[in-house]
């Protein structure tokens, strides 16, 4: 049953405003208003509706924009909302409808009052830049349609989108999820892209910015292989630093400067280990104090209002012209050397929402004439996808959530960690609870449209001159969040600098589990408290955040009769329905596994890691005997431990440590090998 009312909005460049009702059932219907034509089409999908729409001249016409107006009761100032932001680095997050007021999404949009839901999402991203913009009473879906002319005998096929009155947020992501995902035929393989299941290892970005050089790269790879090694990390990415000129280089060739053997030799060296090597681009923008658009002069493209689309440090950093097809042999040819030349597969493409529209008006857009903009920039990622093969990896960061669909592998899902010194940014802590809380908003997307990139790991106690000097709560806070986001997991720190305990906190979450947590209250507000992972036969991984400045206690509901673990302090804590966590610290994050009592002997949680060995191991009964097995990933952990529940008069035979009993059973922990293990059970 639908909850709200739909209207056409037309609004042409000399002035003129049409305004046409749309009938919000599913079926087929055409409006117009003489000048243009527009048909719907709207079928039911899995509780929602998605409206498919189709543009067409009967008088020829400059058009500026194309709106439908959303209303509905549900949209009041106290109502709880969502918004997951418009670009990858966005901080998602949930609020008070008028909290929102103004602010432009890419969606999927969910308010809720009372009880009541309604939900609104962008499904396509294919040619026109399109997204909502919150408003008092009203959502408005927004076709830029750049006031380009809208000529007869053409076809004008616009975004499509869903509405629906949800009965939780959780199935209208779910709805949403399925329906992009069948848009673009994305599958697990295609996302993973070689990586299982995420991609693991270093970042140089938030260590050296900038100032990185031959000889600190070869040393990162060297301490990350001699620190982190048996956890087989998978990738070195090198970020901004590595080009001449300057970060909008606009070349992207090798600074020879700072890498004199150019970067091949660290790529293979790379190869040898087992890692896969990556490349930072800004590729669509360059900055005119490179002299690159003196060597192109037609190269540059500015916005609508006539001004460049980025600003760096007050240089001036413009969008390529992506009309110009030698602009486009340009770009290919920059991924072509990167693969090639210098041995990259993974790709971090950054800033690419500047292609699009201006840094300081998201409506000020980039007009091409080749095509609409999103087309346009569809076009160049494939240009890109074409030059660097299907077998490469490329994560979004600073680009539209949805545009990339289908091409990204990853997307960053959280604003940057470090943000450097300045009285204006927000303090350390208030990144990490900010990137935290976009970690655990943003889950929907991690393994069905994108592999998440939470940003780096870094855990450092002392300052490289960019603020980040943190408590070792904080940064195990920090941890707690890149682990739970299922996501990529590159540390960026100097390893060989860091003191062991928060060496240790990288260790502690690996290998990653690749699943992400979702809230237990969607809405929960200021910030999401309380996150868990669904793992097998109903156990659950559960992640419990204290965003205050002062101790606190939090409770867990588990819903059943469970054992319950401590994942962090690798201690069984009890059996219950639910648990107290008390007076945890300021600023500090918990891990708690729990699983419903079992019905027979079997191996239930490991020491391991912080995912209590879950997907590492697997117990089954043979007769009178219980058989571990575990992976080679195990193996590569700091500890071996595997606790075992054993129902009222049952115990092992030989060797043990007893760690709980009760009228529940009890607990017994063993070290396990890599060879199967096998347990003689006997009666008590």
């Amino acid at each position: 049953m639908q909850n709200y009312t739909l209207t056409l909005i037309l609004r042409y460049t000399n002035g003129r405003i049409s305004g046409l009702p749309i009938h919000c059932g599913p079926g087929h219907q055409v409006v117009s208003d003489g000048l243009l034509k527009v048909e719907l089409e709207s079928a039911e999908r899995a509780g929602a509706l998605e409206y498919s729409m189709s543009l067409s001249a009967l008088e020829e016409i400059e058009l500026r924009e194309l709106d439908i107006l959303v209303h509905s009761g549900v949209l009041q100032a106290d109502a709880d909302a969502y918004n997951p932001g418009f670009t990858t680095n966005c901080a998602a997050c949930a609020n008070k409808y008028s909290a929102m007021h103004g602010l432009i999404s890419a969606g999927p949009l969910i308010v809720r009052n009372g009880e009541e839901l309604l939900g609104a999402a962008l499904v396509s991203a294919d040619r026109f830049y399109s997204y909502f913009k919150i408003m008092p009473g009203e959502i408005i879906l927004r076709h830029s349609m750049e006031d380009k002319r809208v000529y007869k005998n053409q076809s004008y096929v616009l975004e499509r989108f869903i509405i629906g009155a949800p009965a939780t947020a959780e199935e209208f992501l779910e709805t949403y999820t399925g329906i992009v995902s069948r848009n673009y035929n994305i599958t697990p393989e295609f996302l993973k892209n070689g990586f299982e299941p995420v991609p693991t290892g270093y970042c140089s970005w938030s260590c050296y910015y900038t100032l990185v050089d031959e000889e600190k790269l070869f040393r990162a790879e060297r301490e990350l292989v001699k620190e982190y090694g048996q956890y087989a990390p998978s990738l070195l990415q090198i970020d901004d630093g590595w080009q001449v000129k300057h970060n909008f280089s606009g070349y992207w060739t090798v600074d020879e400067k700072k890498f004199p053997q150019g970067l091949r030799p660290l790529s293979e060296k790379c190869a040898q280990d087992g890692i896969r090597f990556g490349l930072w681009l800004a590729p669509l923008l360059a900055a005119d104090c490179t002299g690159f658009f003196e060597e192109h002069p037609g190269w540059k493209k500015k916005t609508r209002s006539g001004i460049n689309s980025y600003l760096c440090n007050q240089e001036k950093v413009y969008t390529l012209n992506l009309d110009d097809e030698a602009v486009l042999k340009h770009i290919a040819e920059v991924f072509r050397r990167a693969k090639e030349e210098y041995g990259a597969s993974y790709f971090k493409l950054d800033f690419m929402v500047f292609a699009i529209h201006s840094l300081y008006d998201r409506e000020d857009v980039v007009i091409y004439d080749s095509d609409y903009s999103i087309a346009v920039y569809r076009k160049a990622l494939r240009v890109i996808r074409e030059a660097v093969g299907p077998e490469s990896f490329l994560l979004a960061c600073g680009a539209p959530l949805l545009a990339g669909a289908g091409i990204f592998n990853g997307i960053r899902v959280t604003p940057d960690i470090t943000w450097g010194k300045n009285k204006a940014h927000p303090s350390q802590w208030e990144l990490i609870r900010m990137c935290a809380v976009s970690c655990a908003m943003r889950w929907f997307y991690h393994g069905k449209l994108f592999i998440n990139d939470p940003d780096g790991l870094v855990v450092r106690d002392f300052d490289y001159d960019d603020n980040y000097d943190v408590t070792y709560n904080e940064a195990r806070f920090w941890a707690t969040a890149v682990a739970l986001s299922g996501g990529s997991s590159l540390i960026n720190e100097q390893i060989e600098k860091l003191g062991p305990a928060r060496r240790a906190l990288y260790s502690e979450i690996m290998p990653p589990l690749g699943q992400a947590a979702q809230p237990v209250d969607f809405f929960e507000q200021p910030w999401p408290a309380r996150v868990f992972i669904p793992l097998s036969e109903g156990s659950r991984l559960w992640g419990a955040y204290n965003y205050a400045e002062s101790l606190a206690d939090m409770r867990l509901e588990f819903g059943r009769e469970s054992l319950i673990y401590d994942c962090w302090k690798h201690k069984f804590l009890g059996c219950g329905d639910g648990w107290e966590l008390e007076n945890m610290m300021p600023h500090s994050a918990e891990v708690v596994y729990s699983c419903a009592v079992p019905e027979e002997a079997c191996a239930v949680f490991s020491d391991c890691n912080i995912y209590a060995g879950a997907g590492l191991f697997e117990s089954r009964r043979e007769g009178e005997f219980l058989e571990i097995r575990v992976k080679k990933e195990f193996m590569a952990c700091p500890r071996h431990g595997i606790y075992i529940y054993l129902p009222c008069g049952t115990c092992l035979e030989g060797e043990f440590e007893k760690c709980a009993q009760g009228d529940w059973g009890s607990l017994v922990k063993v070290r396990a090998a890599a060879a199967p293990l096998r347990l003689k059970l006997v009666s008590a």
